[in-house]
This record gives C-alpha cells, structure tokens and sequence, in this order.
C-alpha cells in the first residue's frame, strides 16, 4: 500500500514538475515574438501622426503600408537573428580548431618544424594512439662532462644555462624540419622524418653540425663558472621506429633510438665530436661526403649489442694551405 501511494506521489509530482517546464519554454519562445510584436504596434501608434498621413490619405493605404512595414521589420529581425547564429557557430567551430591544434602541438612538443609537423596534424589524435611505423634518422645529443659542471655551480644556474642552451639547439632543430622528442636533463633527442632516408639522414648530420658551431660560440661563462663553452658528443642512426601516443604522450620506439643514443656515447672514447652509423654514412648523398670529412672506425663494439659496427666520425674538411717550395738556383 504505500509503495502504490509513493508511486502516485513520484506521478503526480513528475507531472507538475513537466507542466512548469513546458509553461516556462513556452513563456521563453514566446519572448522574442512578443517583443516584435510590441515592436510593431509602437510603429502602428506612430503611424497615425504625420508619418504615413504623406503616403496615404485613407486608412486601406495606411494598414498596407504597416503591413509592408511590419513584413520588413521581420525580414530584418530574421537577418540579424541568422547573422548572429551564423558568427556564433563559425566562431565555436574556429575557437574547437584551435584547440584542437593547440593540443596536437602540446603532444607533439614545443618545438617542431611545420614540415614534420604537419605529419601529424592531419591526423586523428585516437589513431596517433595506435602508432605508426617511420623510416626515420635519430639524433642524440650531450652535454660533456656535465656532472662536474653541477657539482660545481647552483642548480638555479645550472637551469639557466640549460634553458638558454638546449632552447638554442632546439631551434636549430627546427631550422633543418626536424623535431625535438624529448630533454633528458642535459641531452636532447631529436627525430628526422623525410620522403625518403637520404634526406632525413642529410638534415640531421647537417643539425649536428650546426650544433657544433652553436656550442663554441655559446657564452656558457655567463651562467655558470668553470666553463668557458661547452662541448657536445652527437650520434646519429636511421631506421625503423614506431611514433605514436602512449598515455597522452609522444613516443618514439625501436632499436635505431638504442644505437644513436650508444653512438653518442662512443663520442669520448673515440675522440670525435660527431658519429654516424654505416646506415647514415651510406644514405647521405654524394656532394655531402665531399664537403665533410669522414673518418671511419671499424669493428667497434657497442654497449649491449652482440653484432659490432662501422662508425663514422664527422668534422670540417681540413683546408690544405699551399706551401711556397724555393726555387732551385742553376749552378751552370
């Protein structure tokens, strides 16, 4: 018995509850009707002065002509109302865009060339989820003897010097439409996708390069003591890697990442500031073997891999200064 009154009570209240609603939509819908109709009967008043007394001298005239009126003035109210919609949705849709781009560069990194970018960009952020196989040229790049240098200096500074620092690499990164995957404390890793992996492995040596240069006309004495500049062991490898999302965040996966970041890491003992994998060396093209000086290392032995490689390392071509042989004085 008192489940049936609770039922009766719960009807009764769900039915008053939907006609107050349906009264108060009704009311709202009839606002702006009743306020172009309030609108129309303030320019019926006026027009029994003098406004349409020079149009029309009888009263057929005059309501044809408030007829007209009121037809324009709906005309008019419907055109701005269109308008209004019509800025409203296409400012939703441009404000959903940006957003949409805003997040996709988040995930994607702040720094990003908008060639290797737009890679990404075309695509939906569930299927970037999945991952995606890429032919791509990797780039690792670290600071030398950085853990002496923090000992050193306060970490404050230290920040400092790396903000300015890795931001300048990361720029140069850019400059040559790569893009920076992450910062692990002093190093950077950075990825070079291309048509093809002749152009991917030319940007990156030439990014490393650059790198060089930047690195010795860097002012690190300006944020920190006992480093007049700094030096950097770079190492470069192409292959096969996934790209994807992994929790909202860019990954990038596969053995290639493992041999660039072991090609830095030879840097110290081989004494060269760049290596190469034989897989680069082989993709780059003609014209760059001959502008750069390579100089291979063979039968090199890297940390964690069974198989031993052919590295090269990378450095300006030396200019041959020429020498003035004397001349030879005839005896006879």
């Amino acid at each position: 018995m008192l489940k049936k009154q609770k039922i009766l009570i719960l009807s009764i209240t769900s039915a008053l509850m939907m006609c107050v609603l349906f009264y108060i939509t009704k009311t709202k819908a009839e606002e702006p009707r009743q306020q172009l109709l309030r609108e129309n009967s303030d320019i019926s008043t006026r027009s029994d002065d003098s406004d349409f007394s020079t149009y029309s001298d009888d009263s057929t005239s005059s309501t044809e002509s408030t007829e007209e009126l009121q037809s324009e003035l709906h005309k008019e109210k419907f055109k701005k109302i269109a308008q209004t919609l019509l800025k409203r949705f296409y400012l939703k849709k441009l404000q959903h865009a940006e957003i949409e781009l805003s997040n996709i560069q988040s995930i994607y990194g702040m720094f990003a060339s908008p060639k290797t970018a737009a890679q990404f960009y075309s695509k939906d952020p569930k299927e970037l989820s999945k991952g995606k196989e890429y032919k791509l040229a990797v780039l690792f790049c670290d600071i030398e003897s950085f853990t002496p240098l923090s000992e050193q200096n306060h970490h404050l500074d230290m920040y400092n010097l790396l903000n300015n620092y890795l931001g300048g690499i990361a720029n140069i990164v850019t400059k040559r439409n790569g893009l920076v995957d992450k910062f692990i404390g002093d190093a950077v890793m950075a990825i070079f996708i291309a048509d093809n992996e002749t152009k991917a492995c030319e940007r990156a040596v030439r990014c490393a390069r650059e790198i060089i240069r930047y690195s010795t006309k860097f002012p690190a004495d300006k944020y920190v003591d006992g480093r007049k500049r700094l030096k950097n062991g770079i190492g470069i490898h192409v292959g096969p890697a996934a790209v994807g999302l992994i929790q909202g965040h860019l990954m990038v996966t596969g053995d290639a990442i493992n041999i660039a970041a072991r090609l830095e890491g030879k840097t110290r003992s081989l004494k060269t500031p760049i290596l190469i994998s034989e897989d680069v060396y082989d993709a780059i093209p003609q014209k760059m073997k001959e502008h750069y000086h390579f100089e291979p290392f063979k039968n090199i032995e890297l940390k964690g891999k069974s198989e031993r490689f052919t590295l090269y390392g990378v450095q300006s071509k030396r200019k041959v200064k020429s020498v003035a042989l004397p001349q030879l004085k005839q005896s006879w």
